[in-house]
């Protein structure tokens, strides 16, 4: 089963870090020691839009369009849900990121 949502150089990307979510999985480390740096290595990648004019007029300023904005695209756990699901097999990708601390 593919992951259609990806581009070939985001599947390239994820498919490199497997062998230390692999690591990290079965050591029970996902959480504290896989997850922030996928994440933060991730977003230095395909960084989340920036607010447009309209969203930070109102929310009232750039740092609260942003959080707000967050809740609205694609994030860390909806991520984490396609990237887990694409490589555990033996759960579920809600199972897998309940494991590893996202939901």
């Amino acid at each position: 089963m593919g992951m259609s949502w990806q581009t070939t150089e985001q599947k390239t990307f994820i498919d490199g870090y497997l062998p230390s979510y692999n690591e990290h999985l079965a050591a029970g480390t996902t959480k504290a020691d896989f997850w922030p740096d996928f994440v933060v290595e991730w977003f230095k990648s395909w960084p989340l839009p920036e607010p447009t004019p309209e969203a930070i007029q109102k929310e009232g300023n750039l740092e609260k369009a942003k959080s707000a904005g967050r809740n609205k695209r694609i994030g860390v756990s909806t991520i984490c849900v396609l990237i887990a699901s694409a490589w555990t097999h033996h759960t579920t990708a809600a199972e897998a990121c309940v494991q590893s601390g996202r939901r």
